[in-house]
């Protein structure tokens, strides 16, 4: 072994070698961390830092994930992993436990994803409505066929309220807003809307409308 270490191995091989015996799991995947725990512990065998094979299961435990390590003492609440004293038949159980976190932490993700895409239709979907709900307020009521002179943005609000071009021509006609009801109110108030302009999502009240 001295031979191979000398003629294959770096210079620092040995605090790489260290380095990942003494490294946690992380997001690694788990047979593959163990896998180069056990063999960077076989090239430490003549070195102070190498673990005894009857005690490499408390020093898996120690640096595994997070996950892993909850889910196992949740396993072994009766004791019955830690009292398994072949490292081999402990190791293939903790990797049954560790399919099973993967497993749920794919059934999370899957359900993160859905939620997701249900969160967005349901915006696409108030947008739209909020859309729909603006352009039926701002519509000019009309309970006759008379025509009338074609109004102007200004046109759209009460006469007594200030409008963006100033004060209105002869030739134009002031169609205010039609009252709003309760429910109008209701939902307005639910989407930050102002009551005067009655557009959606104001950082104003009706009391500071500009218009």
């Amino acid at each position: 072994m001295a031979q191979f270490k000398t003629a294959w191995l770096s210079l620092d091989w040995e605090d790489n070698i260290i380095f990942c015996i003494i490294d946690f799991q992380g997001s690694c995947d788990f047979n593959t961390w163990v896998s180069d725990v056990q063999l960077a512990n076989s090239l430490l065998a003549e070195h102070p830092l190498h673990v005894p094979d009857t005690s490499l299961h408390v020093h898996i435990i120690a640096q595994m994930s997070t996950e892993l390590c909850s889910e196992y003492h949740r396993s072994d609440h009766d004791r019955s992993l830690e009292s398994i004293i072949e490292f081999n038949a402990w190791l293939h159980q903790v990797q049954s436990i560790d399919e099973r976190v993967h497993s749920q932490s794919c059934e999370w993700l899957a359900i993160m994803k859905q939620v997701h895409s249900a969160s967005m239709t349901i915006t696409q979907q108030l947008k739209a409505a909020s859309a729909s709900f603006a352009s039926c307020l701002s519509a000019s009521p009309t309970a006759t066929n008379q025509s009338l002179p074609a109004p102007v943005i200004a046109n759209s609000f009460p006469s007594s309220c200030p409008t963006p071009s100033g004060a209105l021509h002869a030739d134009e006609v002031a169609i205010p807003f039609p009252q709003l009801t309760k429910a109008q109110k209701t939902l307005l108030s639910s989407y930050q809307d102002c009551y005067k302009c009655r557009e959606f999502y104001m950082d104003h009240i009706s009391t500071s409308c500009p218009w």
